[in-house]
């Protein structure tokens, strides 16, 4: 009986370390193809941006957040919609005057 006891305990803490690693890798996927996204596609340099971060959330699953250097207060979202519709980039919540913000990009084809 202990044997069975042992072998679902190890069982599942298997499952539960699988299913970390597994977040943490798509985690790491996201902010690179993020920083690929915003130094090839966009033309950034790599000084211009603060912080890509990226977290495992309900809805999207996977938000990328990114702060440039020359607006530190202000955190831009992204969503990864796939290899064929690219990255989208979440209006910000609120009202605002888009010039105040240097890096929004156009949603129009969203």
């Amino acid at each position: 009986m202990k044997r069975i006891g042992l072998s679902i305990y190890i069982f599942i803490l298997l499952v539960l370390l699988v299913v970390y690693v597994k977040v943490k890798i798509d985690i790491y996927q996201f902010e690179n193809k993020m920083q690929d996204y915003l130094t090839i596609t966009k033309g950034y340099k790599k000084e211009d941006i603060l912080e890509i971060r990226c977290e495992l959330s309900k809805l999207p699953k996977y938000p990328v957040y990114v702060t440039f250097k020359d607006e530190p207060n202000n955190t831009y979202t992204y969503v990864y919609l796939g290899s064929e519709k690219g990255w989208f980039q979440f209006p910000l919540p609120g009202n605002y005057n888009p010039r105040d913000f240097k890096h929004l990009q156009d949603s129009e084809q969203y």
